[in-house]
């Protein structure tokens, strides 16, 4: 069988001919908790890039999602809940709330659910750095920088970081498994989703 073709979107809409998450997450997700590697006849490359990936035109196989796709030509099941929480060293939890600074999300996304929640908890207090790199985020909250919205499977193994205990936890989002209907018989594409599936499965107790 042929190799699935890949591609990974670092926003809400993560695309992927065999793997692919949003934002990063199910992305560090996968890299994370597979414990072994994949299946000899599929490939697990994940490229990033901003642009979200059009299934429909064939620029991937297969997608992993953040949110639900709105195609009617598009199939998708849940794999699982990633939870979040608001992340910083012990000295920036420490402070009192008007002096806690955020770590937040870039206005390249401007509908992200994580964005829109965590703009409204912040209101008018500061943000030290926006980005959309789930990876400087988790760094400039270890460094001190200031509190991150943070993926609880990736943020609690980081000794450098403490959870915030006075703030509100911001609500889990899905992770969905989204494939064109045209291709999703395929056997590269049932191959690479059978693995997805079974890994979140496995695993999905830790999101």
């Amino acid at each position: 069988m042929g190799s699935c073709r890949s591609c990974m979107v670092a926003d809400h809409t993560t695309a992927a001919g065999a793997a692919a998450a949003g934002l990063g997450a199910g992305a560090d997700f996968m890299a994370t908790r597979r414990s072994q590697p994949p299946r000899p006849q599929i490939e697990l490359p994940l490229i990033g890039e901003r642009r979200g990936v059009d299934l429909g035109r064939g620029e991937a196989d297969i997608a992993l999602r953040m949110s639900a796709p709105q195609e009617p030509d598009l199939v998708a099941r849940t794999l699982g809940h990633v939870g979040y929480g608001l992340y910083g060293t012990a000295a920036c939890c420490s402070l009192a709330e008007p002096d806690q600074a955020f770590i937040g999300f870039d206005d390249s996304i401007p509908q992200l659910p994580q964005k829109l929640w965590l703009d409204h908890h912040v209101g008018a207090r500061r943000y030290a750095l926006r980005t959309n790199d789930l990876a400087a985020m988790r760094q400039a909250a270890a460094q001190g920088w200031g509190i991150a919205m943070l993926p609880r499977f990736l943020a609690g193994t980081d000794r450098r970081l403490r959870l915030l205990q006075t703030a509100p936890s911001p609500p889990s989002l899905p992770v969905y498994l989204v494939m064109h209907a045209d291709v999703r018989r395929a056997p590269r594409v049932r191959s690479t989703a059978d693995y997805l599936i079974e890994m979140f499965n496995k695993h999905g107790d830790e999101l």
